[in-house]
């Protein structure tokens, strides 16, 4: 009886030991050690409900070497085994320093040219996409069924690899952390883990709640392929929501998501698979090129990554309440500059959950930053020592990049001087005129833009969306001046008539002032807000004011003597100002049109050549009339965007055909929005003003802002 009493008591152990096991909400932790896995540790054996597994994380000192490179992504099971610390890499993953062992085959394979917009548009690439197998060669499987790269296209990804890494700075932070994403991914298969975390994830301090909150988040969630079970947000309309529990679709505005962070998620196998066949595309996957020109990359951070494929299939989802919040003021090694914005992000969540600062689990240096917070109103840093009789220092303000308010005082960053000693803005149109930002803050300008405005200050190209308008510049005094009048230039920035490019309207203009004419700036209205031919009304009317009487008697110019210029989009704008339309503004003919990289046929259908044809086929001669303005075009065999041959040489064979004096300079100039140039602007300086009628100078020298100088 004894014996039998002793077994059934020993079952009864056995049984609650097993269910509370299976209770348990099994992690992965992503650390990097010292006291942050430190306080991790302490964090997940105060709140309970979680079975860790603690994976030691990529830093960014590690990416340092090619090796130690690939041993990661060998971690994450992006690539095949290589060789580990103290041992020589496969021959598959050496650069060959022999001529005669490159065979024609090894040649590194074709990238795919916007991986990023495909993956938003349709999800990652298939496994068989992936695959880059050479003619003649077969690919092995790995241990999830995908097939490796053959060793020559993983050869030719390996190296490509290192040569953008190579050059990284900072930002290798920001790819150390999507490797040891991926590499904590790939354990949570192999163990049949269920979420992820990161070691700067704060739980809910209550014993158990922030493991049964995820439990019940992941059972709600089906067919999910991503679930933000700790998440941010620092946009007011979130609050506006009504988000139901405990799982609801990740909100979207503007075609942005108002939720970001990866301290806490499920993410499904299958998706995990996507995943890593996409990165063996190719390195664009990971390490897309930045900038207009591509000169350099930046890898995508890990959010950017797990949400693009998912997008058109609306299978991201986010807990309500969250699981996990990010710690307050803990410094980080990507985003240091904003950890005091991230933790008034937090401070503007707690406004929608009933969590709150004082239900988490905390360090003392945390709750520090908090109190500091509470009584000042300030985040700041702690450095995470608290000594005695410590009075916070607030960090030193930057220099604002607000955009100016007042179009009639705009500073000028990156000039020592304005752009003229005087200038009138004047309104296009009667009424009330709205000068107001175009955007509601610096941050939702395009990065190019924000880029410009950094270098050339704030223009009046940034304000008043509906009100059409011309910012006219007057040459110095020690300008080449001809005998009468001078000539007038109205410049057409580019932008997609999406946004008005501030660097290429603000060195032409300092361009056409070297010259000893008149600047005019067009700030034309932008769709989809205003459709064709709003636009086009708007340069009619810039032109009509430049041709009245009040041009020739306040600004002494000679409006027998005006020229348009135009890019890209003011390209294609600045080439349909004589369109022969009645419900235009009449206008004099212009005796000049400089067009650079105009696309051959814009959003709306409207060809760049219409207003060329449309007068050719008026005509009696079925040419265009002896008055038509002659026309200086300028295009770059580097254009990716609008490859010559698809644009600029097409348009310049309809001018030709249709009788237009055309000069066409194709030169390897530089990518598509190139700008003000030394290859094209002392060229067509001299045709610009033989076009004009004025005398010729002996030298154009070019102006700072062109580029190349």
């Amino acid at each position: 009886l004894l014996d039998i009493k002793f077994l059934a008591g020993t079952l009864r152990i056995a049984f609650a030991c097993r269910s509370r096991k299976m209770s348990l909400v099994r992690a992965v932790v992503i650390t990097l050690g010292g006291e942050r896995e430190a306080a991790m540790r302490r964090q997940l054996k105060d709140v309970g409900g979680f079975d860790a597994r603690f994976v030691e994380g990529v830093s960014a000192r590690s990416l340092r070497s090619r090796d130690s490179l690939l041993a990661a992504f060998n971690r994450a099971g992006v690539f095949r085994t290589v060789g580990v610390k103290g041992e020589a890499a496969p021959v598959s993953w050496q650069r060959s320093t022999n001529p005669e062992s490159c065979s024609s085959g090894d040649s590194p394979p074709a990238q795919v040219a916007n991986r990023e917009s495909e993956a938003v548009a349709g999800g990652y690439h298939s496994s068989s996409e992936a695959a880059l197998t050479l003619e003649g060669e077969q690919a092995d499987l790995d241990e999830d069924g995908l097939p490796w790269l053959s060793q020559s296209a993983e050869q030719a990804a390996a190296d490509e690899l290192w040569k953008r890494v190579r050059c990284l700075t900072r930002e290798r932070a920001v790819l150390g952390c999507v490797l040891a994403h991926l590499v904590a991914l790939r354990v949570a298969k192999q163990e049949n883990r269920h979420i992820i975390l990161e070691d700067n994830a704060r739980l809910l301090a209550a014993p158990g709640e922030s493991a049964s909150r995820a439990r019940n988040a992941m059972q709600a969630s089906s067919q999910v392929s991503w679930l933000m079970l700790g998440y941010g947000f620092n946009d007011d309309r979130w609050c506006e929501m009504e988000m139901s529990s405990p799982v609801s679709s990740l909100p979207w505005i503007d075609g942005k998501p108002l939720a970001w962070g990866t301290q806490c998620y499920y993410l499904a196998p299958e998706a995990r698979l996507r995943l890593i066949s996409w990165l063996r595309g190719g390195p664009e996957s990971l390490l897309p090129a930045k900038g207009h020109r591509c000169r350099g990359h930046n890898p995508r951070p890990i959010d950017r990554i797990l949400l693009a494929p998912f997008v058109a299939e609306g299978r991201i989802s986010v807990a309500i309440p969250p699981v996990a919040y990010r710690a307050p003021m803990l410094r980080s090694l990507i985003h240091e500059n904003y950890d005091s914005k991230m933790s008034a992000a937090l401070a503007k969540q707690f406004e929608t959950v009933e969590d709150s600062f004082d239900s988490l689990w905390l360090t003392e240096e945390e709750r520090l930053a908090v109190s500091i917070y509470r009584s000042g109103g300030e985040w700041v840093h702690n450095d995470g020592i608290v000594r005695g009789g410590w009075v916070p220092q607030p960090r030193k303000p930057r220099a604002s990049k607000q955009i100016s308010k007042n179009c009639e005082d705009v500073p000028r960053a990156g000039h020592s001087k304005p752009l003229s000693s005087t200038a009138h803005l004047v309104h296009l149109k009667q009424g009330p005129h709205d000068e107001t930002s175009r955007y509601l803050t610096p941050e939702s300008m395009p990065k190019w833009l924000q880029t410009a405005v950094q270098k050339h200050g704030d223009s009046f190209l940034l304000f008043g969306a509906d009100s059409p308008a011309v910012e006219v510049h007057f040459p110095p005094s020690d300008s080449p001046r001809p005998a009468g009048r001078r000539a007038a230039v109205v410049i057409c920035p580019g932008g997609g008539y999406k946004d008005l490019a501030v660097q290429e309207a603000v060195p032409a203009a300092r361009w056409v002032l070297k010259l000893g004419m008149v600047a005019v700036i067009l700030r034309y209205r932008l769709s989809p807000k205003h459709p064709w031919p709003a636009a086009l009304e708007d340069l009619r009317d810039a032109v009509a004011l430049m041709q009245s009487p009040r041009a020739s008697k306040d600004w002494d110019v000679d409006i027998s003597k005006i020229a348009v210029l135009g890019f890209s989009a003011g390209a294609h704008l600045a080439a349909q100002v004589m369109a022969p339309l009645s419900n235009l503004p009449s206008i004099l003919p212009v005796r000049a049109m400089v067009l650079l990289y105009p696309a051959a046929v814009d959003a709306d259908g409207v060809s760049t050549s219409y207003a060329v044809e449309a007068s050719a086929r008026e005509s009696q001669s079925g040419r265009v009339p002896l008055e038509f303005p002659a026309v200086y075009l300028v295009a770059s065999t580097k254009d990716r965007m609008l490859p010559h041959k698809m644009h600029s040489d097409i348009i310049a064979g309809a001018f030709d055909t249709c009788g237009v004096r055309c000069t066409y300079q194709l030169a390897s100039i530089g990518d598509h929005g190139f700008g003000v140039h030394k290859k094209w602007v002392i060229p067509c300086a001299h045709w610009l003003r033989s076009e004009l009628g004025l005398p010729p100078v002996s030298k154009v020298e070019p102006t700072p802002d062109v580029e190349g100088t």
